[in-house]
Parts: structure tokens; C-alpha cells; sequence
């Protein structure tokens, strides 16, 4: 008898885990799948891309922390140093 189960989790660490625990339980679990809200990105690259079958995260409107990436601040932080001589000029 094949089982399938859902991990879920929402906001920050819940989802975060449950992601995780999704990816570690696949090679045992075959049918195992993870429905997170507002998932924090845990896994990038070609891991990410290999999940896209059994894990769904729920963004709500512009929410920042699942979009939070190593790339997006660092990405944010050059644009801020960019703005600040002009911020500095006008004060």
C-alpha cells in the first residue's frame, strides 16, 4: 500500500523545516509532498529546480521573506550604496 503524506508548515521556520524534511524524506517516501506558507528559500540552484514537482510555497501579495535570497540583498545593499551620495546631497 502506497502512503502519501504532506508536510506543511507556514511563516519562517515551519516552512523552512518543512521543505527541508520533504527533500530528506523523498528517497524513503516517494509520494511525499510540502505545501509551505511563506517558505523561506532553503534550497537554490539545481535543488530547487528538482522540487518544483513536489514542494508549493504560498506567497502572499509582496511578501519579503520568501523572495529574501542571498542575491536579493546583496542586490538591495548595491543599490542602497548607490542612493546614499544622493540621500547625503540633499540633506
Amino acid at each position: 500500500m502506497d502512503s502519501h503524506v504532506v508536510s506543511s508548515g507556514c511563516v519562517l521556520l515551519g516552512a523552512g523545516v518543512a521543505a527541508v524534511l520533504t527533500v530528506l524524506l523523498k528517497p524513503t517516501l516517494p509520494h511525499v509532498t510540502c505545501v509551505g506558507f511563506a517558505t523561506p528559500p532553503v534550497l537554490a540552484g539545481r535543488a530547487l529546480e528538482a522540487t518544483s514537482d513536489f514542494i508549493t510555497s504560498v506567497i502572499l501579495r509582496r511578501d519579503a521573506v520568501p523572495r529574501c535570497t542571498l542575491a536579493s540583498v546583496r542586490a538591495l545593499l548595491a543599490r542602497l550604496a548607490l542612493d546614499a551620495p544622493t540621500a547625503a546631497a540633499g540633506t
